[in-house]
Order: structure tokens, then C-alpha cells, then sequence
């Protein structure tokens, strides 16, 4: 038996919002624990197994969709990584 349009409507939703809840915890623990010992870390060993708060972090950042993650052009210059090719 299929589920009625406005049961979908309201499920889709909510995954949506648990999404975001969990990304809004991820991200002010990540605040908590981002600091210049964790920079040297990965500066140090960018590959292989890092510490539970390196891991978080890499992990979160490959989990943000492409226009949303960031991308080290040079050294201290950030840039953000977009879907479209440069014409």
C-alpha cells in the first residue's frame, strides 16, 4: 500500500531537518576542537590514520556538497570549490 503524497512530503522533510540538526551539532563540535595543533597534524601527515578529531573534520568536509566545500588554493589562501568549469 503506498503512503498518501503529504506523508512523503512530511517524512522527506523531517529527513531534511534531521539533517541539519546534525550538521549544526557537527559543526559547533568541530568549533571545539579546530586549532593549530590540528592544522600541524594534518600538515604533517595529510594521508593514513589521524586522530578522532582530524578524522571528524575530513570526514565532514567530504561529506559538504561541492559549492559548499573549500579548497586550499596556495598556502593561507581559501578559496570555495564550485560545479561549473571556468569558460
Amino acid at each position: 500500500m503506498a503512503k498518501p503524497k503529504q506523508q512523503q512530503t512530511r517524512r522527506a522533510d523531517a529527513d531534511q531537518d534531521v539533517r541539519e540538526m546534525f550538521d549544526k551539532m557537527t559543526r559547533a563540535y568541530l568549533l571545539t576542537v579546530i586549532s593549530d595543533d590540528l592544522v600541524e597534524e594534518h600538515r604533517r601527515s595529510p594521508t593514513g590514520h589521524h586522530s578522532e578529531p582530524l578524522a571528524r573534520l575530513l570526514a565532514w568536509c567530504q561529506r559538504r556538497p561541492l559549492p559548499a566545500q573549500y579548497a586550499v588554493k596556495a598556502e593561507a589562501e581559501v578559496g570555495r570549490l564550485t560545479s561549473t568549469q571556468p569558460s
